[in-house]
């Protein structure tokens, strides 16, 4: 039996299913895409300058720019990577981990800085880091390489978990607040 309460909402929940119904069934074929880079292996994370300037990373590779003429450069590879401008040997890709987030310093006209979170062997056990670094004039390099953030934990050894190897559920994005600073949990000691 339905209370009365029930019987008088049943319309208006049957009335909202209905309406529902024909925004989730919209024909999405006049979705249009455009293809920007292809072949990348693992891509994690993209930050943009104004002009379209875009910096990416590929977990398993290293840093890139792709620039508004739709040129390419390397900037920084993981250890054994090639073709890249340099490479940092201490930054590896294993499980989940490797080259992660990217992030552009919000005074980067001036300062040629951008923030890259990596997996690193520099430590034992191994651990993630948040680096700071500055980018060439012409877009062809880095340098000056800051490890802002040296420890933040890593999976070294295999568990009985899901995907319980070695970096397993390993993972990091970077990015500033709307007041221009890089937003760190509470437990990394920032000011």
């Amino acid at each position: 039996m339905i209370s009365r309460k029930l019987k008088g909402l049943l319309p208006l929940v049957m009335c909202s299913v209905v309406s529902v119904t024909p925004v989730m069934a919209q024909n999405t074929t006049s979705l249009k895409h455009t293809l920007v880079l292809d072949n990348l292996e693992n891509p994690w994370d993209m930050a943009f300058l104004d002009d379209g300037t875009m910096f990416y990373t590929e977990k398993c590779k290293g840093l890139s720019v792709l620039m508004p003429s739709g040129e390419t450069k390397a900037l920084l590879g993981i250890g054994g990577s090639t073709g890249y401008a340099s490479t940092a040997d201490d930054l590896f890709c294993e499980g989940q981990a490797g080259m992660m987030g990217v992030a552009i310093d919000p005074g980067f006209a001036e300062n040629r800085r951008i923030y890259v979170y990596s997996t690193s062997n520099m430590s034992n056990p191994h651990t993630n880091r948040l680096m700071r670094m500055v980018v060439s004039d012409d877009f062809s390099s880095v340098s000056d390489r800051t490890d802002i953030v040296d420890d933040v934990p890593y999976k070294m050894k295999a568990s009985d978990h899901p995907f319980g190897g070695p970096g397993a559920h390993n993972g990091g994005r970077v990015r500033f607040n709307p007041g221009g600073r890089v937003p760190l949990p509470d437990n990394w000691g920032h000011p």
